[in-house]
């Protein structure tokens, strides 16, 4: 009886240990992987439209709007005993009797996602995709950690150019394009004398204008005071040695200008004192205000626009792009650079010389640097029409910051509803 015992203890030693060591899948690891994966299938996704656009193919997005996760572990044990015999009176009486045992063990571990992948070609997202870029977003670019060459370089279509002898010269900045050095030698320019965009406050007129006898007439006031445009103020010019009164509401805008720290010199003698930022010269980033009691010439800014320019000074005016010509752009750069066998590549100054005050440390540096190699270390790889494509992690230029820039472009053009559902695709 006491081998009994002993024996069934024994048998009950496995379970206990299997239940000990089983360990359940972590949360963390699973969302952290999760993670991962999200992140290298955007960045792919982004370096398969730029290899697209470089052969002029199509250009197609996905997203992945939701990810279920789960995570599941199971045991299971069993012990079985036999007893026999080769007599007839019964096991205890047996000579020849006999007695076996069999233990069984297992586990089973199992964790994977469900993610939904959804395609953004529909109309919501096509439409802020092709449109050019608001100056809010531009702003949101130049003022931010970017590189300001490359940011420039990215969004800038082309520059147009009126000189003092009235001559109209117009810059396209592609790498094909025949006066494609001039524009990087003008965008360049532009950019080391403070180059940038700040937040103004400009009238918006609403209505008709009239006279001072209107003016204190009852009823023209009472319909200012219950419009829908509340907010505003009456404003005067003087037109034919008569004042004449109109209303209007301000409104926020942005718009290109030079920092004055930068080479405020400079600029007045190129392009005149319109294009200083108004905003930085002791004043911060504060935006400036219109006085409503100043006249209508006096109250509204005339630096709105950046071919805003003094008499006999010269003018100019950029060309915003677009997200689908941002891409375009690039796959433009890309083709450039592989047909010459990685030798040739499309370059814009660091800003290290900015930092420090020399600009001959400002290095040229690749905007995006593509290899169809695998390299050791990378931001993304695709295969594409059987040949493969990847941008390298180190010493890869300002690869690392455009790839940035091109997820933020594309994200900016998401709006509610663009991304619809899909079926599911399990992941383990």
């Amino acid at each position: 009886m006491k081998f009994i015992k002993l024996k069934k203890y024994f048998a009950l030693l496995p379970l206990g240990f299997l239940t000990a060591c089983g360990v359940a899948p972590s949360f963390s690891d699973m969302s952290q992987a999760y993670q991962t994966e999200v992140a290298k299938y955007s960045n792919n996704n982004l370096l398969l439209n730029v290899v697209r656009a470089s052969k002029q193919m199509p250009m197609s997005f996905l997203d992945i709007p939701s990810v279920l996760g789960s995570g599941s572990i199971g045991t299971n044990a069993g012990f079985s005993d036999t007893w026999y015999s080769t007599g007839i009176a019964g096991p205890a009486l047996a000579a020849g009797g006999g007695y076996s045992n069999f233990a069984s063990l297992g586990m089973s571990t199992n964790r994977g996602f469900n993610f939904t992948q959804s395609s953004l070609d529909n109309a919501d997202f096509i439409k802020g995709f092709l449109s050019p870029l608001n100056m809010a977003n531009v702003s949101y670019f130049t003022n931010g950690q970017q590189p300001k060459y490359l940011v420039f370089n990215l969004l800038i279509a082309s520059i147009s150019f009126t000189e003092k002898d009235g001559k109209y010269v117009s810059l396209i900045n592609d790498p094909y394009s025949s006066n494609y050095g001039d524009f990087q030698k003008a965008m360049n320019l532009l950019v080391s004398l403070g180059l940038t965009t700040e937040m103004v406050q400009k009238m918006n007129f609403i209505g008709p204008s009239f006279d001072e006898k209107a003016l204190i007439d009852g009823r023209i006031m009472s319909t200012f005071m219950n419009s829908p445009n509340k907010g505003g103020t009456i404003l005067k010019k003087t037109v034919q040695g008569k004042d004449i009164y109109q209303y209007a509401v301000p409104e926020m805008g942005f718009r290109f200008c030079f920092n004055p720290v930068v080479a405020k010199a400079e600029v007045i003698d190129r392009f005149g004192e319109d294009l200083l930022c108004n905003g930085m010269a002791g004043a911060g980033n504060a935006v400036p205000k219109l006085d409503g009691s100043k006249t209508i010439k006096e109250g509204t800014s005339e630096k709105v626009v950046a071919n805003t320019s003094s008499k006999q000074k010269q003018a100019f005016s950029l060309q915003v792009r677009s997200p689908n010509d941002v891409f375009s752009y690039l796959g433009v750069v890309t083709y450039k650079q592989l047909q010459s066998g990685n030798k040739e590549y499309v370059t814009v100054p660091s800003d290290q010389g900015s930092l420090i005050g020399d600009s001959k440390q400002n290095v040229l540096t690749p905007i995006l640097m593509v290899e169809n190699t695998v390299p050791a270390k990378k931001i993304a790889v695709v295969d594409y029409d059987d040949q493969i494509y990847a941008v390298p992690q180190i010493n890869n230029g300002f690869s690392s910051a455009t790839m940035n820039i091109l997820s933020q472009l594309v994200s900016i053009c998401k709006v509610a509803g663009s991304i619809p559902p899909s079926p599911a695709v399990l992941v383990k």
